[in-house]
C-alpha cells in the first residue's frame, strides 16, 4: 500500500512517502506517477502525495503485476494511460477533474447504425 518506484537493475524500492492505506475500499481512485528530471512524483485523486528520487528510464515490462507474477493489482486497474512528456501538476489535477471522473450513467443508450 506504499507509493514508489522499482530500480531493476538495483533491485531497490525507491519510496514516495506516499501511502495508499486511508483510500476507501471499493471506491474508485485516480492515482498518478509522473517522471521527470530524475524523480517519480506521485498523485491521489489530483493531489501531489509524495515523491520518489528516482525515475526508471527502462522499458515497461509489465503493468499490473510483477514480471514474475505475486503481486498482481491487474484486477483493481480499471485503466491505464500514457503520455509523451512528463504532465505538471496542473495537467494531472486537470485530468482527474475532467472526463476520468464523470459519472458514469446507470443505462447506457446506443443508436443502431
Amino acid at each position: 500500500d506504499t507509493l514508489g518506484t522499482w530500480e531493476n537493475g538495483a533491485q531497490i524500492f525507491h519510496l514516495s512517502g506516499a501511502s495508499l492505506s486511508g483510500l476507501v475500499a471499493g471506491s474508485w481512485h485516480h492515482i498518478t506517477a509522473v517522471g521527470s528530471t530524475g524523480k517519480t512524483r506521485f498523485f491521489i485523486n489530483g493531489s501531489f502525495v509524495g515523491q520518489a528520487d528516482f525515475q526508471s528510464t527502462n522499458s515497461i515490462f509489465a503493468l499490473g503485476n510483477y514480471q514474475g507474477g505475486g503481486q498482481p493489482f491487474a484486477n483493481y486497474a480499471d485503466e491505464f494511460r500514457m503520455w509523451l512528456s512528463a504532465l505538471s501538476d496542473a495537467d494531472v489535477s486537470a485530468l482527474h477533474a475532467a472526463v476520468l471522473c464523470s459519472p458514469v450513467p446507470s443505462t447506457v443508450t446506443t443508436t443502431p447504425t
